[in-house]
């Protein structure tokens, strides 16, 4: 049983060294890719400068930037396909406490006009997902027993990525992150069969992989 770590880090931003060893790379392999997603800790590697230089590239490679995002300063962000924040993350980053409906759509399209993001969206805890497409959407969460929430963010934000963004999005991410919260395992995996019978939809036949 692990019952102390201690970690000492670095969170300097990168230097443009390996900014440029990070674009190469992922240069040569975006054409195999159907989407990124950038996952920012905060840790220094997803600086502003690396991070507009990755969602333009995607973008005039046509593949769909999915971001669960860090920190208060998104303009990094800008121009995605769609951020993943939670209400505490979202109030922090547009400045704003998020308690009522008004008060999330409005957060929500700020983002979308701010950051000319196609889809932002908010996790809500127990309460669900809020996404903003043409109007509001709160996709319910079903989770009944909750053991352990280490990963739901992850699956939050691949869910999309795994279906190639945008298919219908009602409950798309909720579910297989309603399901993860109930399994005793650090790691966990959802099929598409389980999926489709959980939100009740077509894969799109385009999807792959």
């Amino acid at each position: 049983h692990q019952v102390l770590r201690l970690d000492e880090e670095d969170t300097s931003p990168i230097d443009s060294t390996i900014t440029q060893d990070i674009l190469k790379a992922l240069e040569d392999k975006i054409k195999s890719f159907d989407a990124l997603i950038i996952s920012d800790y905060g840790k220094g590697v997803v600086t502003k400068e690396l991070s507009k230089k990755v969602i333009k590239l995607a973008k005039e490679h046509k593949k769909m930037v999915l971001i669960d995002p860090k920190g208060s300063d998104y303009s990094k962000y800008r121009g995605a396909t769609l951020i993943t924040p939670n209400r505490k993350e979202a109030e922090v980053a547009s400045g704003k406490k998020i308690e009522t409906k008004d008060e999330l759509l409005t957060t929500l399209q700020e983002f979308k006009d701010r950051l000319e993001l196609d889809y932002p969206l908010i996790t809500l805890s127990e309460e669900g997902i809020a996404l903003l497409d043409d109007t509001l959407q709160i996709i319910p969460t079903v989770a009944k027993e909750v053991y352990d929430v280490t990963g739901a963010g992850d699956t939050v934000i691949s869910a999309p990525a795994a279906f190639l963004w945008p298919p219908p999005p009602n409950r798309l991410a909720s579910c297989p992150t309603s399901i993860l919260p109930r399994e005793r395992k650090l790691t966990f995996t959802f099929s598409r069969s389980s999926w489709r019978k959980k939100t009740a939809i077509s894969t799109p036949a385009t999807a792959r992989g």
